[in-house]
């Protein structure tokens, strides 16, 4: 008991060091750090289910691992700054890390001795260190998704501190990415490292941490969502997580070229729901632009079934406010539309108060997704709904 609690306090003080100075930090003991890991902390992101049919955390453990950006981002520290360690195990799967992101970026490992890592600097989750002309600026994510002007920020920040050094940007995502997503980190010239490469690596190397639980916590958070990810279309949707519902609206990326989704949180003092937007099917009219918005939400941390249901909505693309003339204008044209094709609308205003100039018009259905006798997903009658569905605009 009493060796348990002084490793702990000992990792509380360097946490609490490493936050109050915002220095290098060299040379620390990886695992005490890791040892914090498993410690629970608030989140948006559900515990890792015991469904016996995924992988999970063991039963008899007291607290389950949470995978979240605080989580995620101690993890990876204690994986640089493990390197710092002389012939350990835990040392040289932290320096076939640092190859790993080096191979990822098409440049060569360097030698060296030592690296410094700073969390929390300039905003950036992780500044890695090498030799004092390579910097890797590291961004992790789980399931948020960049703000307006982060990743470009971050660059301007991060190229003042260090304006000699060789800088490379990494941006790893162990939650589900979508194409828009995608494209923005590309675009800021980030490195992307996605859950299947991490998981990869991290796979390579579990057999040398079987008694770490910190390590294979995070590596069963990984396949947890990766089982859901694969598995999806095997799941009946009345069990559907966002998980699943964000699974299925990649997989319609690559029959929509210009669906566009992703998730919010709404908080309450009850329950944390999580929402999830599709947007497609792109027409314009007059000076406006209509689509269709596929949105589902549930409570996050429950089997609650996910309720999901098919809109017509109006955007305006300078963002200014569409005038309730021009909705009603556009809802009967919809109307005329919709009776041709034989599909039942009912009119449906919403202002949509997370993106101005944007607006609800029209309610299709709440069961846009087609599913088969056992209540799986059944793709091809789905995409046949939405393709006659997108007629109408």
């Amino acid at each position: 008991m009493f060796p348990f609690l002084s490793k702990f306090l000992r990792a509380l003080k360097i946490f609490k060091n490493s936050f109050q100075n915002n220095s290098s930090i060299q040379n620390q003991d990886a695992k005490a750090i890791s040892s914090t890991l498993s410690t629970p902390t608030s989140s948006l992101e559900p515990t890792v289910s015991n469904n016996s049919t995924s992988p999970s955390c063991k039963k008899e453990r007291l607290c389950k691992y949470i995978l979240n950006e605080t989580t995620q981002d101690s993890f990876l520290f204690s994986l640089f700054i493990s390197t710092n360690k002389i012939d350990d195990q835990v040392s040289q799967t932290g320096r076939n890390f640092i190859s790993f992101l080096c191979k990822k970026a098409n440049i060569n490992t360097p030698l060296y001795d030592r690296i410094s890592v700073v969390k929390q600097s300039k905003n950036t989750d992780l500044i890695v260190e090498i030799n004092k002309n390579l910097i890797f600026l590291i961004e992790d994510k789980v399931d948020s998704v960049p703000n307006n002007f982060q990743l470009e920020r971050y660059t301007t920040n991060i190229e003042k501190t260090y304006p000699q050094a060789n800088i490379i940007k990494f941006y790893i995502k162990t939650g589900n990415i979508s194409r828009s997503e995608y494209n923005k980190v590309k675009k800021e010239g980030y490195v992307l490292i996605n859950r299947t490469e991490l998981l990869a690596f991290l796979g390579s190397s579990q057999e040398l941490f079987t008694s770490d639980e910190s390590f294979q916590d995070f590596l069963t958070a990984l396949k947890e969502r990766q089982f859901h990810y694969e598995n999806y279309q095997n799941i009946p949707i009345q069990k559907w997580r966002y998980l699943e519902l964000q699974a299925f609206l990649i997989h319609l990326e690559t029959y929509f070229s210009d669906l566009f989704w992703y998730s919010c949180w709404e908080h309450s003092t009850e329950e944390r729901r999580v929402f999830n937007y599709a947007d497609f099917g792109y027409k314009p009219w007059k000076h406006l632009t209509s689509h269709l918005r596929i949105k589902s939400w549930k409570n996050k941390n429950n089997y609650i079934p996910t309720i999901i249901r098919l809109d017509v909505c109006l955007k305006n693309p300078k963002k200014e406010d569409i005038s309730e003339e021009e909705r009603r204008e556009y809802l009967e044209i919809l109307k005329k539309t919709a009776s041709n094709l034989n599909i039942n609308i009912k009119e449906d205003f919403i202002t949509n108060h997370t993106e101005r100039g944007s607006t609800h018009v029209a309610k299709i259905t709440f069961k846009p997704i087609k599913v088969d006798k056992n209540g799986t997903l059944n793709m091809e009658e789905t995409l046949s709904y939405l393709k006659t569905v997108s007629q109408i605009l």
